[in-house]
């Protein structure tokens, strides 16, 4: 490369290289993503979609849909993931129903898991390049079907109902057993099951929301505090979770998240964040630094610039 580079210039590797039939590029592409086992075709993968080599689509095609059944390396699966991605990029839709086949049958719960965002952001998501390409109630029942997998694939369905509160909605019974760790899941899991739930916005779950305030796991008690605040918005919970935020200012000592969400329902119910020291407030110059000073130490020491958790808790 750098014999190519003429002395007080620049070479573009599209423009200078990739184009110049001199140096082969398209062949060298093909050739190397025709190597059956070899690990690096990821890189030509991304060479091939940067460039728009769509002579190498039958390729990527074959890369993207996961041969055989087992558990995949974790380069095997970036390869996969590269090439359903690129799929995407050249908008090449009459694949996405054989994505969504595999997205649902592959063996690798992490390849379940990527196929089936790329299947939903290809056809469901933002732009949806692919959208009439299947029926968006296909695509639903491929990002339920991930609540039967293995918690890799099962997260990355929850990950997707945040975003749809209607498929939630369907499933609400299902996610509440899941958060309440009735299907022995791990945390991470919980956490969005929870997130789901939120999301889909059902009043009986708002309600419910409080007992998660007190769950053992910190992950669990951010979320739901963080939830909370998306619940507060309605006039049905209008003054509902304050002193519940209250509770987390005073007592919360492993979830920063919590706490920093807390306070932050609390400044939007008052408009302003109440009972900082005369330190703090003093000096418009260093109010600023010195506000976040205060929460930073409070949270991790508890107490700032003379002042306590439960002093500034009385002062709310």
């Amino acid at each position: 490369h750098q014999h190519l580079i003429p002395e007080g210039g620049s070479v573009w590797f599209k423009r200078d290289v990739a184009e110049n039939p001199e140096f082969r590029v398209e062949e060298t592409l093909l050739a190397w993503l025709g190597r059956d086992g070899d690990l690096s075709r990821l890189q030509a993968v991304q060479i091939a979609t940067e460039l728009g080599l769509e002579k190498a689509l039958p390729m990527i095609r074959e890369l993207a849909l996961p041969q055989g059944q087992g558990t995949l390396s974790r380069a095997e699966r970036g390869i996969v993931s590269q090439a359903a991605n690129a799929l995407v990029t050249f908008r090449d839709c009459e694949t996405i129903p054989a994505l969504l086949e595999a997205a649902k049958s592959a063996s690798d719960a992490r390849v379940r898991l990527r196929l089936t965002q790329v299947v939903y952001q290809a056809v469901a998501g933002g732009q949806a390049p692919c959208k009439d390409t299947v029926p968006l109630e296909a695509v639903e029942e491929m990002v339920l079907a991930g609540l039967e997998s293995a918690p890799e694939a099962k997260q990355g369905s929850l990950l997707i109902l945040a975003q749809r509160p209607e498929w939630a909605a369907s499933v609400s019974e299902r996610l509440l057993a899941i958060l309440d760790g009735e299907e022995g899941d791990n945390v991470y899991v919980r956490r969005g099951a929870l997130s789901a739930l939120a999301a889909a916005g059902d009043e009986a779950f708002g309600r419910r929301l409080p007992r998660y305030f007190h769950a053992d796991n910190f992950n669990i008690r951010s979320q739901a505090v963080s939830a909370s605040r998306r619940y507060a918005r309605l006039p049905a919970f209008e003054s509902f979770f304050e002193s519940l935020w209250m509770g987390i200012l005073r007592d919360e000592t492993e979830s920063s998240l919590a706490f920093d969400s807390a306070l932050g329902g609390l400044r939007d119910t008052a408009g302003v964040i109440v009972g900082l020291p005369p330190a703090v407030m003093n000096d418009p110059k260093t109010r600023r630094e010195r506000s976040i000073t205060f929460r930073k130490e409070l949270f991790e020491k508890g107490e700032s610039f003379g002042l306590d958790r439960l002093a500034w808790n009385v002062g709310w």
